[in-house]
């Protein structure tokens, strides 16, 4: 599609209509002048931005072991897709899920602070049970928990004819409780050592950490084969236990394939398109409407690169771990296929995922629990944000309410397509509260269903509106202004001695 673009802009770069338009305004500049801007260069520019905006925007889930290359990449376009058809909606995940990875982290440095404090609490009892000072207490002790355990024993065999083999073998466990301590400590003293020479042993959990394990960082394997992978509570889990210690930042650097460089790149591509506009503005020449809808797909992803920033970018594999023994299972709730799709729209469809039965993490899932309510207080926050950006993102494309159109019949659709996509988001935002509102009333019934008017037919207006939009911002490149071609002069905006 971008070459066709491209090459009906070579095609065009020499119209009749523009040529027309140019020589009636002797003070404007032609598009074939080296002074102004082609046909070519506005479109160049435009979808550059765009794809530059989206492609190191989209911070894709980590793919699964078993999965192939077709679906990874197959994975990567939806979302490449998904992004450019409803960004705002994209919007509220990349919300979402940074909230959920903040949250995430602080609840893993909190296991982990439960797990340090039971390591030293063990290791303090071994090393009590092996001070010689007090070996004959020990002993005294132990002969006491064996007459102990020998009366339980003998009580036992009454009740339950217990062999008399079977009650000397449970006795002698207190014989061996010294040597087992020692052994106890010398493998705990071994596994810190081997932390601490890697330097690990003090590792902090934190937000990176947080996207790390929501996106699939870490899978289970057992028997050498993958099963699936760890959710938000197996691993804070394990971190409890003291089982999962955390890899440093530097290591989930490497494994990303993007660094700040790349992004900082991308970020000044974008602000230079902005400010090129600004300039416009400012010098009054004319913006086409394909630059009005670049400049909204900036502000929408300039959010993201913010929310995804310490988000690692193109992992192309998990972390193993072995299943010692497999998570109890969350109960998650199985719904209608219809109401499946209405918890995707409203964000709240993270609770209906049960990572047990995934061969890898979803490409928008965002870190909810599994199980929990249908809406908590990230997901109401990310959907305010993401009504909020959707509303501007539309409001961007009023701005080209007066522009010139080749036709009225195209300037009577982009105001409607405009008016439109301004009104929906926050109409599906009103529905989405008044049914929440009505949950486990009399009027649950009348909420949803309210609900499902207002979405089944503001859903498809959105959809038809963005696609004239999208239609639209090309189709006017056909017949632009004069003051389109010309140029920002930055010579004059520079301050400069006569």
């Amino acid at each position: 599609m971008l070459l066709l673009l491209l090459a009906y802009a070579q095609i065009t770069n020499g119209s009749p209509i523009t040529n027309i338009a140019v020589a009636s305004t002797p003070s404007a500049t032609s598009e074939n002048d080296d002074s102004g801007r082609t046909l070519y260069n506005i479109i160049w520019s435009s979808l550059a931005t765009i794809f530059a905006c989206v492609w190191t925007a989209v911070h894709r889930n980590i793919p699964g072991p078993s999965q192939g290359r077709l679906s990874r990449v197959l994975d990567m376009v939806g979302v490449v897709v998904g992004t450019l058809l409803v960004p705002e909606w994209v919007l509220a995940g990349a919300v979402r899920q940074y909230l959920n990875a903040r949250s995430l982290g602080k609840q893993l440095e909190a296991a982990r602070a439960d797990a340090t404090k039971a390591w030293d609490a063990k290791r303090q009892s071994l090393l009590e049970l092996r001070k010689p000072g007090d070996r004959d207490e020990r002993s005294r002790t132990t002969a006491g928990s064996k007459e102990q355990s020998t009366e339980v024993l003998v009580e036992v065999k009454e009740k339950d004819g217990m062999s008399l083999k079977q009650r000397t073998s449970l006795t002698s466990r207190a014989d061996d409780m010294e040597e087992l301590g020692a052994e106890q400590l010398a493998l705990l003293e071994s596994t810190l050592a081997v932390e601490d020479g890697i330097g690990r042993l003090g590792g902090e959990w934190n937000t990176r950490h947080g996207f790390f394990i929501i996106m699939g960082g870490f899978h289970y394997y057992k028997d050498g084969k993958p099963l699936f992978p760890l959710s938000r509570h197996d691993v804070v889990e394990l971190v409890r236990a003291g089982d999962l210690v955390p890899p440093t930042d530097d290591e989930i650097r490497g494994w990303s394939q993007g660094d700040a460089l790349s992004k900082l790149i991308a970020i000044i591509q974008t602000l230079w398109f902005v400010i090129q506009c600004i300039a416009r503005r400012v010098e009054g020449l004319a913006i086409t409407q394909l630059e009005i809808m670049t400049l909204a797909y900036t502000t929408i992803v300039f959010v993201m690169y913010v929310c995804w920033w310490y988000k690692p970018l193109n992992v192309n594999g998990p972390v193993r771990v072995a299943a010692k023994r497999l998570p109890k299972a969350i109960p998650v709730e199985h719904r209608s296929q219809f109401w499946t799709h209405v918890e995707i729209v409203v964000g709240s469809h993270d609770r209906l995922v049960d990572m047990r039965e995934q061969a890898y993490v979803p490409p928008f899932y965002t870190g909810g629990e599994a199980g929990g309510p249908p809406l908590n207080s990230n997901d109401a926050l990310s959907g305010g944000i993401a009504v909020v950006a959707a509303m501007i993102f539309g409001a961007v494309h009023c701005a080209a309410w007066n522009y010139a159109f080749p036709t009225a019949v195209e300037m009577h659709i982009w105001r409607i397509g405009a008016a439109a996509i301004v009104a929906v988001p926050g109409a599906m935002a009103v529905a989405s509260v008044v049914a929440l509102g009505l949950q486990r009333t009399i009027l649950q019934d009348v909420g949803n269903i309210f609900m499902v008017a207002v979405f089944g037919v503001s859903g498809p207006v959105y959809v038809v509106a963005r696609i004239l939009l999208l239609g639209l911002s090309f189709a006017t490149l056909r017949m632009l202004p004069p003051g389109a071609y010309q140029a920002v002069q930055w010579t004059l905006k520079i301050p400069h001695f006569a």
